[in-house]
């Protein structure tokens, strides 16, 4: 079972995205499902590295990747709010997809 933990303040430009565990779909290079919600996850954690890269982020971000686990926290300046907000909504949208069509491997908090 996949867990996916959102968290966010977006008066404060603050977004929190914890990934850990694998679906057990299939075997180990052919599951579609961790495929699906790692390229969501670090699809974010892209982001996030080019926001930080051009200046956008009030402090740098906590991005710790390791087998079966990512965890992204981020502040955004307030003039990119809305980016992180859309970025992070979209990548949220995805993963609670995957929730809802294969409920025993992704379970959203």
């Amino acid at each position: 079972m996949i867990d996916i933990n959102f968290r966010s303040q977006p008066e404060r430009g603050a977004y929190a995205l914890h990934i850990r565990g694998h679906a057990n779909y299939a075997p180990s290079g052919r599951d579609i499902i961790c495929a699906a919600v790692s390229t969501l996850g670090y699809t974010f954690a892209a982001v996030v590295r080019r926001m930080d890269a051009d200046g956008e982020l009030i402090d740098r971000p906590l991005i710790r990747e390791s087998e079966g686990e990512l965890w992204i926290q981020v502040r955004a300046r307030e003039t990119y709010r809305a980016s992180l907000a859309q970025s992070f909504d979209t990548v949220r949208t995805g993963l609670a997809l995957l929730a809802e069509h294969y409920p025993s491997y992704v379970h959203l908090r």
